[in-house]
């Protein structure tokens, strides 16, 4: 059985993280804004990041992304009729702040 490798993201990991973001963005349905691809390595791989990012391995392979542990606040979307994911959050000791997010296909 392999083992799990988790590690501060390295510049060989760019691909993979561009890719699970565009994936994250099909399947939510959402249009990518932030031009991951342009700015990657100067927004994470520089001295001042505007972002953190660890890379889950398995034999040397990226397999996952997570965030920092040392993170001080996370921010989650989920719709309002997403029950479910509202408990978790909740679970979780995640606070509800006053925010609407619209998309459109196109």
């Amino acid at each position: 059985m392999s083992n799990v490798v988790i590690l501060h993201a390295l510049q060989k990991h760019n691909s993979f993280i561009i890719k699970a973001n565009n994936l994250i963005n099909n399947t939510n349905e959402t249009e990518q804004t932030n031009n991951l691809i342009e700015n990657i390595d100067k927004d994470l791989f520089t001295d001042n990041p505007k972002f953190e990012c660890l890379i889950a391995e398995i034999d040397g392979e990226a397999v996952g992304m997570i965030e920092n542990k040392d993170i001080h606040i996370i921010s989650c979307a989920t719709g309002n009729e997403n029950e479910r994911m509202n408990k978790i959050l909740k679970g979780y000791g995640a606070k509800r702040i006053d925010l609407d997010f619209y998309y459109k296909k196109i």
